[in-house]
């Protein structure tokens, strides 16, 4: 399934902002609990960085498992993947790509971390990478879902004229559908109204492959 235009508008805006975004989101932090809470006490984990964009979650990663030797990083924008190698993380594995067709193996992830990776796919669109999610994750996975918590799909305009990106909300009872008609058991969804600083709500959702 190709991208939309949207998407690759999206993108575009990402190419344009990558380097000044990774010096002004300079807390690796952000997302800490989150993922703790998906990898819990295994060592060096393999995981599955979807839409890893500047690496902010590979520097987090690197700082609780002290490598990246079982990393892989994701994302269409090649702005963004080259500010991810500017922060000189050790085997930092990098993957042009998008997430219609995950360019693995069935099974390969036992932890896939989905934050703000969806939030620009169309609902319309939705079924083909949350089935590709699916087929990389192992039988005994778990995934993490960050979305834009609200309703409908619109533009979003930033500071800048080339930061314009594409935004899609989901409500709770709409996303945990998505993912448990897409073969999903849903774990602990919750909205986040407090952690981020613009006061944005957070859809997040852990899940894992329905028996």
């Amino acid at each position: 399934m190709p991208i939309t235009r949207a998407e690759i508008e999206t993108i575009d805006a990402y190419n344009a902002i990558a380097e000044s975004r990774r010096q002004a989101l300079s807390n690796v932090e952000f997302w800490l609990p989150e993922l703790q809470k998906l990898v819990g006490d295994n060592a060096n984990p393999s995981l599955l960085d979807l839409g890893c964009g500047d690496g902010r979650e590979a520097a987090l990663y690197q700082s609780l498992y002290g490598n990246l030797t079982n990393y892989v990083g994701l994302d269409l924008s090649r702005g963004m993947l080259a500010s991810a190698r500017q922060r000189q993380l050790q085997t930092l594995a990098l993957v042009e790509s998008n997430m219609y067709r995950l360019p693995f193996a069935a099974s390969t992830f036992q932890f896939i971390w989905a934050s703000a990776s969806l939030i620009h796919t169309p609902k319309s669109q939705i079924t083909e990478p949350l089935s590709e999610i699916k087929r990389t994750l192992s039988a005994d996975g778990k995934v993490f879902f960050a979305m834009r918590e609200g309703r409908g799909e619109s533009w979003e305009e930033g500071r800048t004229p080339s930061d314009r990106r594409y935004l899609v909300y989901w409500t709770e009872k709409e996303f945990c559908s998505a993912l448990t008609i897409n073969g999903f058991q849903v774990e602990s969804p919750q909205v986040d109204t407090t952690r981020d600083a613009r006061g944005l709500p957070w859809l997040l959702v852990f899940a894992t492959k329905a028996c």
